[in-house]
């Protein structure tokens, strides 16, 4: 079944609103039904600077925490001249973390590195353990 314009505009707006509060919107004005097109760009124009704040703002947090995280492995490379590969298995044992995906989410690394980093460590990571 294909939807109606309007449909669709709804349907963009709620997936719209749900990124940028984290919640579908609540629908109880009768107006909201009917927003003509110019009303529904500006509000969905609205909702896209409120997701490209957040998002700018979670790659900043994401840059500094995964500072934090590659650092403390350095550290521990140096302190107890160790590879970076246990460094991380005993950062992981000591959180009592066995996925090694989990465990760089827990420490707030981006998606894409998460990605990059088991790619390139999982296996060896698996086989050292």
């Amino acid at each position: 079944m294909e939807l109606t314009r309007e449909e669709e505009m709804h349907s963009v707006y709620s997936d719209m609103y749900k990124d940028a509060y984290g919640i579908r919107p609540l629908v109880k004005t009768p107006d909201f039904f009917s927003w003509s097109d110019e009303e529904f760009e500006k509000e969905m124009h609205y909702l896209e600077g409120i997701i490209i704040e957040e998002l700018e703002a979670e790659a900043k947090r994401q840059r500094a925490s995964s500072k934090a995280f590659w650092d403390r492995m350095k550290k521990m490379c140096l302190n107890f001249s160790i590879d970076i590969l246990t460094a991380i298995r005993w950062d992981m044992q000591a959180e009592g973390e066995g996925d090694l995906e989990h465990h760089l989410w827990a420490n707030d690394l981006s998606w894409d590195e998460i990605q990059e980093v088991v790619d390139n460590m999982g296996n060896a990571l698996r086989e050292a353990a």
